[in-house]
C-alpha cells in the first residue's frame, strides 16, 4: 500500500479549512469600496482633517487585509477625538463589516465570551 504525504496534507488542510467559497473578484472590490466609504464616514470630515495620514491610508489601501490593518489607526485617531469606549463601538461596527472576506484566522472574533 502506497501512502502518499501530499495527498495526507491536503485532506487535513481540507478538512481544518473554512468550507465557505471564497469571494469573487467582483465581490471583493464592491466590500473593499463599502468597507473603505465606512472606515472614511466613522472617521467623519472633522477626522479627516485633524488625521490626514491615516485619511489617506484607507483610501490608498489596496486590498482588505489593508483595511483591516488600518483599523487600529482609525481606533487610535477616534479614541483621541471621541474617546475610547465611543471609538471601540465605531470601530466594531466597521470591523463587523469584514466578515467572510478575510481568511478565517485573521478576520473579526466572536464578541461573545468564551465559556
Amino acid at each position: 500500500m502506497s501512502w502518499k504525504p501530499a495527498k495526507f496534507k491536503e485532506s487535513l488542510i481540507n478538512l481544518f479549512s473554512n468550507s465557505q467559497p471564497a469571494p469573487t473578484d467582483s465581490v471583493m472590490e464592491d466590500s473593499l469600496d463599502d468597507v473603505r466609504h465606512a472606515m472614511l464616514a466613522t472617521l467623519g470630515e472633522r477626522g479627516a482633517q485633524a488625521y490626514p495620514t491615516v485619511t489617506r491610508k484607507i483610501r490608498l489601501a489596496r486590498d482588505i487585509q489593508s483595511l483591516w490593518y488600518l483599523r487600529s489607526d482609525l481606533m487610535a485617531s477616534l479614541s483621541n477625538m471621541v474617546g475610547e469606549s465611543a471609538a471601540h463601538e465605531k470601530v466594531t461596527k466597521v470591523s463587523d463589516m469584514f466578515q467572510g472576506l478575510l481568511p478565517e484566522s485573521q478576520g473579526p472574533r466572536s464578541s461573545k465570551p468564551r465559556s
